[in-house]
């Protein structure tokens, strides 16, 4: 049977968790709330983070169970107007994502949309019911410049000159072009992270294992829950699960999906790398959120002392509120992944492969647009030997 990790200890002065992030916490995986926490409550301290932790639409939900009065009278203004925002927001990307998702489709591109009011719709069934706050959508590597030529036919810019003689290696090194029109977001990704992250994803097997919903009657592609899951752990790797909604939306998941392939899941964590990164996602839903999980990922969990260490380190930082520096960032990136070509790769890539910096830095002709690397290398040892 499914069982949870122990709960996080309630919070003392000596710096566990807080009264307002345990009542987000409860929020989040849709517990009730605690009466013994009402009185203990900084209530503009609990609603700003609500909103750091894109937590709004639970915690408004959370409190309009409870009896009327339970919020001051200001906080549940602010809150109403928050999921008034939210809502709206929700509906024009909904909308947004049908006629993207159409006008690519029509063109003959495969595309797979993701996270933002994907994931909504798919975990909650409602885009009220969750902060999105752009489109993701996933596409073959040699389909992405075609994808952003349809956008711009529906009036999307791009976010920043994607110039000719730059463009093969944005597709080589980075993970996503950004267009937008009237303020909304649309990303264009071939791959979850920048290459030197070393998470590949084969496009064509998460295509072949796709999942489909239904969206004003029509079907939409996402991703099946197996491969859901890995995406949504990488993706709150990468930062730090430092926004309390990615894990929220893993225990939400796996609410949701209880015909999960577990094994099927973690053979594909294994062959990708990133097994310590979803054992330590899962940990911190176990300890946070109370998730149920099955026993053979419970017990791997109560055995793995890494996954233990960089789990309390995670939540450490969410109690404190603290943010790691680039240094910090990347030391804890390398500690997550268990495979030590993984951690020469991430290291030797950050190094040499260029970024946005380095073709805004310096304009290349696409003739000699190979050096950029060079330029990177240059850029790094100018940086730390500053």
């Amino acid at each position: 049977m499914p069982t949870t990790l122990a709960p996080p200890a309630v919070a003392t002065s000596s710096g566990g968790l807080g009264p307002e992030l345990q009542t987000l916490l409860l929020s989040a995986s849709a517990k009730p709330l605690s009466a013994e926490l009402l009185p203990a409550l900084d209530w503009e301290a609990l609603v700003c983070g609500a909103i750091a932790h894109g937590l709004v639409p639970q915690l408004h939900r959370s409190l309009a169970a409870m009896p009327q009065g339970t919020a001051p009278v200001f906080v549940q203004r602010g809150l109403d107007e928050q999921q008034r925002s939210i809502v709206q927001r929700g509906l024009r990307l909904t909308a947004t994502l049908l006629e993207v998702h159409q006008a690519l489709t029509a063109a003959g591109l495969r595309a797979l949309p993701y996270k933002g009011p994907t994931l909504s719709l798919q975990l909650y069934g409602d885009p009220a019911l969750r902060d999105a706050v752009d489109l993701d959508i996933l596409l073959p590597r040699d389909q992405v410049m075609a994808g952003a030529e349809v956008l711009a036919r529906l009036g999307f810019v791009p976010v920043r000159d994607y110039r000719p003689e730059i463009r093969s290696q944005l597709l080589r090194y980075r993970a996503e072009i950004g267009l937008v029109k009237d303020d909304l977001l649309v990303e264009l990704q071939w791959r979850l992270a920048p290459k030197y992250f070393s998470v590949e994803l084969d496009f064509e097997q998460l295509w072949q294992r796709r999942s489909t919903i239904t969206l004003r009657d029509r079907g939409l592609p996402v991703l099946s829950p197996e491969d859901n899951l890995l995406v949504l752990c990488v993706h709150g790797a990468k930062h730090h699960w430092g926004t309390l909604k990615w894990l929220a939306d893993v225990d939400r998941l796996l609410q949701t999906s209880p015909g999960l392939d577990w094994n099927a899941a973690m053979a594909r964590a294994d062959a990708l790398g990133v097994r310590r990164i979803v054992e330590t996602t899962l940990f911190l839903c176990a300890q946070l959120l109370e998730t149920p999980l099955p026993d053979l990922i419970r017990d791997r969990l109560r055995t793995d002392p890494d996954i233990s260490r960089m789990g309390a380190q995670v939540q450490a930082d969410i109690a404190a509120g603290a943010e790691r520096n680039e240094a910090e960032h990347h030391r804890f990136q390398l500690a997550l992944r268990e495979r030590r070509r993984d951690r020469w790769r991430y290291v030797w890539r950050l190094v040499w492969q260029p970024t946005e910096s380095e073709w805004d830095a310096v304009r290349l002709p696409r003739a000699l647009a190979w050096l950029y690397p060079v330029v990177r290398l240059a850029r790094v040892a100018a940086k730390a030997l500053s």
